[in-house]
């Protein structure tokens, strides 16, 4: 009678263990690190083998709580209660093997950009990575392209330029940053930049690689679209009437590539004819800008003057072409033409 009421304080004691054997968990799991960010870290990087370890030590409890409340033949006990050990160790196995792995697994580093519009326009911004081997190495490259495809989840490049390429290693704490300060348009105007950053030991390739769900937990990416060239801005104003009249005309571009130009032309409109006053053809400096200003005499023979701004590839030949009513009107503005009518003041 003594032996069978201590084996069943026995598997009561076990019981209880088991129910309880939660906490063992969680201070394995803080011993080794997986707490707070280091627990979002190991979910991240071991996820199923997380889901299979949560659910073995579910198990265990609930094994525990049938061996303890449930009123079974002695052995029907002992089976729960070695199901439960069972379960409780290779959970516990899995949850420790998830913490130790996780610190060696390599993550994607976190990318920062925007654009800066005070020399012409610049990627600005950083690429950082923590928790790096002392034999690891970051690498970052930013490539621009021209797009052929642009609908929501679909995109397709139709070429590729790097624009940057830096590579360095972790510092005495394991992090890696390289700063971005990219111009984007030095010689062609680009649709969309892409970012890629990747921790890896040997050398990568990330030109390879594609900004997309699957892509490698070691590799981040940033894609921005870059807005739509304006048209130029112009201004003009007389700056000289009574017998000699003559125009002030200001020009102004930005963030244009060194293939494009500014064409700016004034035509004088008299009894259905048209005269060619001034034409200039306007090329960008190192940032991209084109900021001009220039007097153009008027005859007084003349009704109304057109003033036009035009882009333009640079290469294209020919004068600005007026509107077959030129004659007696000024050409409509375009997406990349913009005109100024104006009367010619009287005497």
């Amino acid at each position: 009678m003594t032996n069978t009421h201590t084996n069943n304080d026995r598997l009561h004691s076990a019981a209880t263990w088991l129910v309880g054997s939660f906490t063992t968990v969680a201070a394995a799991l803080a011993a080794l690190g997986a707490v707070n960010s280091g627990l979002t870290r190991v979910l991240r990087n071991s996820h199923a083998v997380m889901i299979w370890a949560v659910v073995l030590i579910a198990l265990s409890i609930g094994f525990g709580l049938g061996a303890k409340i449930g009123n079974m033949p002695h052995w029907v006990g002992v089976a729960l209660i070695s199901a439960g050990a069972a379960a409780f160790t290779a959970g516990l196995a899995l949850a420790a093997y998830a913490a130790v792995d996780a610190p060696g697994r390599r993550e994607r580093p976190t990318i920062t950009a925007s654009l800066n519009y005070d020399n012409g326009m610049t990627l600005v911004g950083n690429v950082k990575a923590s928790d790096l081997r002392w034999s690891d190495k970051m690498s970052v490259v930013v490539e621009a392209a021209h797009l052929t495809k642009d609908e929501p989840g679909e995109t397709e490049w139709r070429t590729k330029k790097l624009l940057f390429v830096s590579r360095t290693g972790p510092d005495s704490n394991g992090d890696a940053n390289i700063e971005l300060h990219v111009p984007i348009r030095p010689e062609v105007d680009w649709d969309m930049v892409q970012v890629f950053g990747v921790v890896e030991s040997v050398i990568p390739n990330p030109t390879k690689r594609l900004c997309t769900p699957t892509a490698p937990t070691n590799l981040g990416c940033f894609a921005l679209r870059l807005p739509i060239n304006r048209r130029p801005r112009l201004t003009a104003t007389w700056s000289a009437t009574g017998a000699h009249p003559a125009l002030t005309v200001t020009t102004k571009a930005q963030d244009l590539p060194y293939t494009d130009l500014i064409r700016v032309s004034a035509f004088g409109l008299s009894r259905g004819k048209s005269t060619l006053l001034v034409q200039a053809n306007l090329t960008t400096d190192s940032k991209g800008i084109v900021a001009d200003t220039q007097v153009v005499p008027v005859d007084r023979r003349n009704s109304v003057v057109c003033v036009i701004a035009e882009r333009q590839p640079i290469g294209s030949r020919g004068s600005v072409r007026l509107a077959p009513l030129a004659g007696k009107s000024c050409p409509d503005a375009t997406d990349s033409r913009v005109v100024e009518t104006l009367a010619v003041p009287p005497a």
